[in-house]
């Protein structure tokens, strides 16, 4: 509970101090091309919280599905890797099913603590160019199988690099189509990923 009440307070400071946040929705489409042959595809909501005209922290907490086997998975930051174990009581470490609200709280709400990943915008107010790194994102697959070498049941920590083009129309509705290059770390798999966020943003 204590930190559900930092979340609110740390976005009540951001309203407050006019801060430019944006919040939508998220996806990305991944092909692997290396060591492995597999597409998958997430979707879910993004979040921007701008620490600077040029600088913002970014989160994305994306449901999806591996095209190998049509099952889901869940992509997320480190925040919410951290809070979800905490608050569950390490589901995602011992295998054993946690409170549900709980897992829900994790993954969705505290995750804005700390973020997936920094970008950086240049340009003007309506268009950007907006190169972002993401060092500590997780994917968790929900199913196993022998035959797929992408259909681990475990979390995969994935850097990701990439670039955006952020385009700002009227009554800041944010549209950002992105390009980026996933490496898992453990087993060295890459990925392109194609992606795109519709969302809005506060004006200044």
């Amino acid at each position: 509970m204590r930190i559900l009440k930092m979340c609110v307070l740390l976005l009540f400071l951001g309203y407050s101090s006019k801060a430019q946040i944006a919040f939508g929705f998220s996806t990305s489409q991944d092909l692997y091309y290396k060591n492995a042959n597999s597409f998958k595809r997430f979707y879910g909501v993004g979040f921007q919280y701008f620490i600077g005209e040029n600088v913002s922290l970014n989160n994305r907490i994306m449901f999806g599905v591996n095209q190998d086997n049509k099952e889901t998975m869940v992509h997320y930051g480190l925040g919410g890797l951290l809070t979800q174990a905490a608050l569950s009581g390490g589901w995602f470490w011992s295998g054993a099913s946690g409170n549900t609200f709980n897992e829900l709280v994790g993954l969705v709400i505290l995750p804005i603590i700390v973020p997936e990943g920094i970008q950086f915008h240049f340009g003007g107010d309506n268009l950007r160019f907006s190169p972002y790194i993401y060092p500590a994102s997780f994917e968790y697959n929900t199913f196993v199988s022998n035959t797929s070498t992408l259909n681990d049941k475990e979390v995969k920590a994935i850097l990701e690099v990439g670039t955006g083009v952020q385009i700002i129309v009227k009554d800041g509705l944010l549209i950002s189509p992105s390009i980026g290059w996933k490496m898992r770390y453990g087993d060295k798999k890459q990925a392109i990923s194609l992606g795109v966020m519709i969302a809005f943003i506060n004006k200044d």
